[in-house]
C-alpha cells in the first residue's frame, strides 16, 4: 500500500487562480485552462510552494490533455498564416504543458510523467504515481487530473460519437507517500486485474471523474476499503484502485 498524506479537488465551473493563490507564478497569464485547473488541483493539496525544491515526482493525467489549445492554435494559422502564429501560446499544444507547470510552480524535482492513456487515465496516473513511490524510485508523488471543458473538445467528442457522462471538465490531485507516512488521509493499492466489460453505449466519464469521485470519499471519511474504476471504450483499457481508510496507530 502507499499512503495519500494531501489531496486537492476542483469542481466544474468558474476558477480564478490568481484570487485564490496570489502568489501564483507571473508565468500563469499564459497558460491554458488544463492548466490552471491542474495548477489549482495541486495548489489546494499542497498549498504555497515551499520556497525550496524537493524529489517529489509529477504524473499528470488526462483524455484530452491539450487538444483544445490545439485546435486554437492551428486554426490561427489556417485562417492567418504560421507567419502570425503566437510563440507563447505554442508550448500549451504539448500534452505535458500542465505536468511541467505544476512542477516549475511548486519546485519538484522527481520524475515527471504525463499520461494521455485515454478516459481511465485519471486513476492511471493514481496507479503510475503509486508505483513510483512503491518502488523507491521517487520519495513523494504528485498525481495530478485535469481535463477541461470547450466547444472544441464537445466538438471532438462529438464527432468520435461520444457523450461525456459526468462533470465534463475538473482536476484533483493527490500526494502519495511511503505506507505508514505521518498524516495519512487513506492508503491506495491496486486491484486485482478484471477483463474490462466492453462498451455498449456512446457514454465515457472523463479522465478527472473517478479521481474527482476518490478525492470526495477521502474527504467524507472513509470507512472501509472502495475500488475506484475507470475504462476507456476506445481501446478498452482499464484502471482500477482500492482506497483504504488510514491505520491508525
Amino acid at each position: 500500500m502507499t499512503a495519500v498524506t494531501a489531496a486537492g479537488l476542483v469542481e466544474p465551473g468558474a476558477i480564478d487562480v490568481r484570487a485564490e493563490w496570489p502568489d501564483a507564478p507571473e508565468r500563469l497569464a499564459r497558460t491554458d485552462r488544463v492548466c490552471h485547473l491542474a495548477l489549482l488541483a495541486a495548489y489546494r493539496a499542497l498549498g504555497a510552494p515551499a520556497g525550496r525544491e524537493r524529489p517529489v515526482a509529477v504524473v499528470y493525467g488526462s483524455a484530452l490533455a491539450s487538444l483544445t489549445t490545439n485546435v486554437r492554435f492551428y486554426e490561427k494559422i489556417m485562417r492567418r498564416g504560421a507567419r502570425l502564429a503566437d510563440p507563447k501560446r505554442f508550448p500549451y499544444t504539448s500534452p505535458n504543458a500542465a505536468a511541467g507547470e505544476v512542477a516549475i510552480a511548486f519546485g519538484l524535482t522527481g520524475p515527471n510523467l504525463a499520461l494521455t492513456s485515454g478516459f481511465h487515465a485519471g486513476l492511471d496516473a493514481v496507479l503510475t504515481a503509486r508505483r513510483l513511490v512503491a518502488s523507491g524510485r521517487a520519495p513523494a508523488a504528485l498525481a495530478v487530473v485535469a481535463d477541461a471543458a470547450s466547444e472544441e473538445s464537445a466538438r471532438w467528442l462529438s464527432g468520435a460519437g461520444l457523450v461525456a457522462q459526468g462533470p465534463a471538465e475538473g482536476a484533483a490531485a493527490l500526494l502519495l507517500e511511503p505506507d505508514g507516512a505521518r498524516g495519512a488521509l487513506c492508503s491506495i493499492s491496486e486491484a486485482p486485474f478484471e477483463p474490462a466489460v466492453p462498451a455498449t453505449g456512446p457514454c465515457v466519464s472523463l479522465a478527472p471523474a473517478a479521481a474527482m469521485e476518490l478525492v470526495r470519499a477521502i474527504r467524507s471519511g472513509l470507512k472501509e476499503p472502495r475500488t475506484f474504476a475507470a475504462r476507456c471504450p476506445l481501446g478498452g483499457g482499464e484502471a482500477r484502485v482500492i482506497v483504504s481508510p488510514a491505520r491508525r496507530s
